[in-house]
């Protein structure tokens, strides 16, 4: 498999699991019940925003390497529940794929500074979300 072969699936890998992101994150946004959701129906939908900011920015770079960019949602089932405990441990779960992910990519961007940063970007904002779910979840 060429090199740039192997990055552009490990690209749709990361695209298929933002996609997923958005739909789980819209999904809890509009099942979060109770006192709870003054609290976390922004948060959610606001995290699935940016779910589809990353994978707008994911698709345009396997666009930009002549790759042919996934369109559904990574097959993983989406846990459905309302409640809170439940949706923040799988926000957390989304997100530790979701880092581990870009971890395994970034390597394969060596040379091209434009991507390696966006998807640092990206990376970055993944650790950001797991500080704060972590927080939520003590």
């Amino acid at each position: 498999m060429a090199q740039n072969d192997k990055l552009i699936g490990m690209l749709n890998k990361a695209l298929g699991w933002e996609i997923r992101a958005a739909l789980a994150y819209a999904h809890y946004a509009a099942y979060i019940m109770g006192r709870d959701r003054l609290d976390f129906e922004g948060h959610f939908k606001e995290e699935s925003a940016e779910s589809m900011g990353h994978a707008a920015t994911v698709r345009q770079i396997i666009s930009d390497l002549g790759g042919e960019a996934m369109t559904a949602p990574d097959a993983t089932p989406i846990p459905h529940t309302s409640k809170i405990g439940m949706m923040l441990k799988e926000s957390l779960r989304i997100e530790e794929t979701a880092e581990k992910t870009y971890r395994d990519i970034m390597p394969l961007l060596a040379g091209n500074a434009s991507y390696q940063h966006a998807i640092a970007h990206i990376l970055m904002s993944e650790e950001k979300s797991q500080i704060e779910l972590k927080r939520w979840l003590k």
